[in-house]
């Protein structure tokens, strides 16, 4: 039964500048480092709840065209897993030649809540 609720490690690869632009906004909202899963779950539902989010993935992906030499690990519960996974089966249908799309969605969901802030 425990094995249902332990949060899943995601690795995400990100160019560099996105990178310190989204560790310096977790730590100006008030998470601090060890809320760094928090605030991209946060994110990440916000962007998945856009009813357009498809739309914007290119942005998610337009942020992978640069070098992506860094990398950050974040601890997601099963139910935000499988709706990142839910949501790739709704990319590949637009998109079927895009590769890494869950790390695409997961960028643009950072970039999303980087543009509109806390709201």
């Amino acid at each position: 039964m425990k094995e249902k609720f332990k949060p899943e490690r995601i690795t995400v690869r990100f160019p560099k500048e996105l990178r310190d632009s989204m560790l310096q906004a977790i730590v100006d909202d008030g998470y601090g480092f060890r809320g760094k899963s928090k605030w991209a779950i946060e994110a990440i539902q916000r962007f998945l709840s856009l009813e357009n989010f498809v739309e914007f993935v290119d942005i998610g992906s337009e942020a992978g065209d640069g070098e992506l030499k860094e990398t950050e690990t974040f601890h997601l519960p099963r139910h935000i897993v499988d709706d990142l996974d839910a949501a790739v089966l709704i990319v590949k249908k637009e998109h079927p030649y895009l590769e890494g799309v869950r790390s695409i969605i997961i960028r643009a969901s950072i970039l999303q809540r980087l543009f509109r802030g806390t709201v």
